[in-house]
């Protein structure tokens, strides 16, 4: 039976984007570690717009990565495999092609965005 608690605070990390920090301290001489949300910092998380996996006119990043190049313009006419994107994830690149020949009606995000699985990049007409 433990008749008392000895804690010893060591260090914390930075915040996260999410506003979270990783705290490292002693107790009874182990050391041990907790994550925590810093509430005192004002996080603001930006997430971007998904495609609707049942729309066949929506185009979203099939992995996680930078979306390094962005082949058409909003209005073009594109011919069934013909480039529309391309992103970078881990050194590798892969570039998105249209499934069918078709019209380009919008796009929803820059080059040089980092997005995640699904994020909405391109609606077709």
């Amino acid at each position: 039976m433990l008749s008392h608690l000895e804690s010893q605070y060591l260090s914390k990390t930075p915040a996260d984007e999410e506003g979270k920090r990783i705290v490292f301290f002693k107790v009874n001489g182990q050391n041990r570690f907790v994550e925590v949300q810093d509430r005192s910092l004002a996080v603001e998380k930006i997430e971007n717009r998904k495609a609707e996996p049942e729309d066949s006119k929506q185009i979203g990043a099939p992995l996680q990565g930078l979306l390094s190049k962005v082949f058409v313009k909003k209005g073009q006419k594109v011919a069934k495999n013909e480039p529309l994107f391309v992103i970078e994830a881990m050194k590798m690149e892969t570039t998105i092609t249209a499934s069918e020949s078709c019209e380009i009606q919008n796009i929803s995000l820059n080059e040089g965005t980092l997005v995640n699985v699904e994020d909405l990049i391109i609606q077709l007409n």
